[in-house]
Order: C-alpha cells, then structure tokens, then sequence
C-alpha cells in the first residue's frame, strides 16, 4: 500500500512539474504588419507555407523563405541562406530582433525599423 502511494505521489509531481514548464508562443499564419509607421505600404512579415518579409519600398530584394519558431522566436531564413531575421513572439504580436538578424539596407528619406518594433496580425485584408 505504501509503495503504491509512494508511486502515486512521485507520477503527480512529475505530471505538474512537467506542466508547469512555459510552452513556446505559436503563431497564426497570415500577415503581421509594423504598427504605426505612416507608411504607405508598412513593412510586414506575411506567413504561410513559407514568409515574406518587406521592409522597404526603395529595395528589389524580396526576402522570402522558411521559418521556425524556438524558444518563443520567429527565425526568418531567405531562400538562398544569404539573411536570417529574428522576431520575439508575445501574446501573439512580432517584436523585431535587431540585434539577432541580419543588417537591414537603409534608404535615404525611409525610416529605419528599429529593436523591438511591434508587427500586429492583420485581421481581415
């Protein structure tokens, strides 16, 4: 009887310590667009099967790819491997990480994204 509370015991705190660890954030596909920029076209990032990322209306380089989140973190990875991009996820919004991601081309009369800049799932486009 003793060890079988004992065993019974031992399987409830190893379910709640197992529960107690925080998941990682999951992500809605569709397209998360940087608030407030007063931009005609805001940068965005626009997931399906793979991302678009855009940034710029000045550049021709269209930055797509695959994605994979770790450990509450969007990583963008372009096609040709040549620019990763990293956003933290939280409560469902995109935060840039400017300092995990690869230099961004400025434009002169464009503002820059800057850390943390907030992208927000666009509902209904």
């Amino acid at each position: 009887m003793k060890k079988s509370f004992l065993c019974l015991i031992v399987m409830l705190c190893t379910l709640l310590c197992g529960c107690s660890s925080q998941k990682p954030e999951s992500l809605v596909p569709g397209k998360y667009q940087l608030e407030d920029t007063g931009r005609v076209i805001a940068p965005y990032v626009l997931l399906e099967n793979g991302f678009v990322f855009h940034y710029s209306n000045f550049s021709s380089y269209i930055n797509y790819g695959s994605y994979k989140i770790e450990d509450n973190t969007l990583i963008l990875t372009t096609e040709d491997k040549e620019y990763t991009y990293a956003f933290q996820i939280d409560d469902g919004n995109l935060y840039f990480d400017l300092d995990s991601s690869s230099k961004l081309t400025e434009y002169k009369g464009e503002p820059s994204i800057e850390d943390g800049a907030k992208f927000v799932l666009v509902k209904d486009e």
